[in-house]
């Protein structure tokens, strides 16, 4: 699959949105009928970054999917009632693998377990790139241009 070569060569997920959507590739969801305005609007027909990276963690998204590698798995998730309300549910991840039920089928393979491995690498390369990022912008941000600058 492109996205996942792309990715794996150093191509960012933003930039491979642009290009699926320069080459009109129908992103998922791009049948479903969406008002022209609201939270969702910007997404009409169109492929975003988040389509294609989404959360790791939880195996969203196209990166993230383990089907493309030919696995299933179910109970990752659960849906619960919220406490104030309970007619609203809230999505949460099941941290005990124990529970998720998992079945391996070569039908669903379309990535190769080395470029699946390769992505992974890149992830978790990213990862430790952007967590050391966070920890670099610690503290208050500087209030004018020269702001704990040393003049000479």
């Amino acid at each position: 699959m492109k996205i996942f070569e792309w990715y794996a060569d150093g191509t960012s997920p933003r930039s491979i949105a642009a290009r699926l959507n320069a080459e009109n590739v129908p992103s998922p969801g791009a049948s479903w009928r969406r008002k022209e305005t609201g939270p969702n609007s910007k997404r009409r027909r169109k492929w975003v970054a988040s389509a294609i990276h989404a959360d790791v963690r939880r195996g969203s998204g196209i990166l993230n999917n383990e089907r493309y590698r030919g696995m299933q798995r179910w109970g990752r998730s659960k849906w619960e009632r919220s406490a104030a309300d309970s007619s609203r549910r809230v999505a949460s991840v099941v941290e005990d693998r124990a529970q998720w039920v998992t079945h391996e089928d070569p039908r669903l393979r379309i990535v190769s377990e080395k470029l699946w491995a390769r992505v992974k690498a890149r992830q978790s390369e990213m990862a430790v790139t952007w967590t050391q990022l966070r920890a670099a912008a610690t503290g208050r941000p500087a209030a004018t241009l020269l702001s704990g600058r040393e003049l000479r």
